[in-house]
């Protein structure tokens, strides 16, 4: 199987503490292919690479985030983007790449199990309200029929 493989490298970055790389990025293709997109760091005068991000997922179609921690070493360093893919359309892009000063935040997660809602509060001055719940809506085939709460 033919691997198509391009890399982008950044400019390179004075290290002044640890740093946050913050992006947006895209994988899909048809059936059958595969993509991949991975991020590493390299400091100034070395040529070894260390990997900081990878995924392969497809992504339905979608743009998704993601951000990684530069650690520091207080070294000059490149970031590179290296993406491979198994077929010419299969489309992997990269935007709003952004390097901000101190450690990534972690991700803000909700699975809706409890009761506090993870601190979203439902707003009363609109048209319809969210419901917490499980299982069957009251509307007959509509909704998952068993399973985690949902909102």
């Amino acid at each position: 199987m033919d691997v198509f493989l391009n890399r982008l490298q950044s400019r390179q970055y004075i290290n002044v503490g640890d740093e946050c790389l913050k992006f947006w990025y895209f994988i899909n293709g048809p059936d059958g292919t595969n993509g991949k997109l991975s991020l590493a760091k390299q400091t100034s005068g070395s040529q070894t690479e260390t990997n900081l991000w990878s995924t392969d997922i497809y992504e339905n179609n979608a743009w998704r985030y993601g951000q990684v921690s530069v650690k520091d070493d207080l070294n000059p360093f490149v970031v590179l983007f290296e993406a491979s893919k198994s077929a010419q359309d299969v489309i992997i892009g990269i935007d709003d790449v952004i390097l901000t000063l101190g450690y990534c935040p972690p991700p803000t997660t909700c699975n809706f199990e409890s009761a506090t809602i993870c601190s979203w509060t439902q707003l009363k001055d609109d048209d319809f309200d969210w419901l917490l719940q499980s299982g069957e809506t009251m509307t007959f085939g509509t909704g998952p029929l068993v399973g985690k709460n949902f909102i």
